[in-house]
């Protein structure tokens, strides 16, 4: 986790430039006047790839806390491995729920797009890893980061996040893939976009197994459960970020770094 901090910090400086921009520095995440969509991907069982053991649980306990803060089900489209065929985290899936939740989205809505499990730059470009995703045709087996920010900045939605929870060491480190690397940090989200990621090049997103989720999203959600709270006991978007950049690299090197 070298650089970590200094890491955490920048994002937390890029994300809080975002919320300024659009003027959302204060906003509650639970008070809005629009509809709130949430599509979350998370990521265990990869076939070509070293698997994961907690980005399901991640993404299911974001899940739960965004229910509680007024998402509803009905807007919130959770694809895992071991789901029902349409809600398996497929490249096909992703892309066409993105594309699908994006174009209907109206001013003042808020949509959240959160990915758990493998990321990889190929060719300049960071890409997530779906379950299948093959070595030997990254382009096509993988989703584009850039072609989400491009579909997000199009978007009508008033307020866009895109939370990253990626491990950011290569996960073909025992193979040799032309043209992959180890994922670089996502170039800058457009204008009106919020990106909040875990780590960096070179970096593992830590899954913890005491906490049976990764370090990142469980200081998220416990944000969301109430200890990002304000005196006034609301959790606005800024308090949230603080509370996980603050508290993720204090876990971390707690932990991991006298290993």
């Amino acid at each position: 986790m070298k650089h970590t901090l200094l890491t955490l910090l920048l994002l937390f400086f890029v994300a809080s430039a975002a919320i300024a921009q659009q003027g959302s520095k204060g906003v509650a995440i639970e008070a809005t006047t629009g509809t709130k969509y949430a599509i979350l991907i998370g990521v265990n069982d990869y076939v070509r790839m070293s698997k994961l053991r907690y980005a399901k649980n991640d993404i299911e306990a974001l899940r739960d806390e965004l229910y509680k803060t007024g998402f509803e089900e009905k807007n919130t489209y959770t694809l895992t491995c071991g789901s029902n065929q349409k809600n398996l985290p497929t490249k096909e899936n992703i892309e066409l729920i993105i594309d699908v939740v994006l174009q209907q989205a109206k001013e003042k809505d808020i949509v959240i797009i959160s990915m758990s499990g493998h990321g990889i730059e190929v060719d300049g470009e960071a890409r997530f890893c779906p379950p299948d995703t093959n070595p030997s045709d990254l382009l096509r087996t993988t989703v584009s980061i850039k072609s989400i920010f491009e579909a997000l900045e199009q978007s009508k939605a008033t307020f866009k996040l895109m939370i990253v929870d990626a491990c950011r060491d290569n996960p073909f480190a025992t193979r040799s893939v032309a043209g992959a690397s180890a994922l670089q940090t996502f170039a800058d989200p457009p204008k009106g976009v919020m990106l909040l990621q875990s780590s960096r090049s070179g970096q593992q997103s830590y899954e913890d197994p005491d906490l049976k989720r990764g370090v990142f999203t469980h200081y998220m959600v416990e944000g969301l459960r109430g200890k990002a709270a304000d005196k006034e006991g609301k959790i606005t978007l800024m308090g949230l970020i603080t509370y996980t950049m603050n508290e993720t690299p204090r876990h971390v090197l707690n932990r991991f770094r006298s290993r």
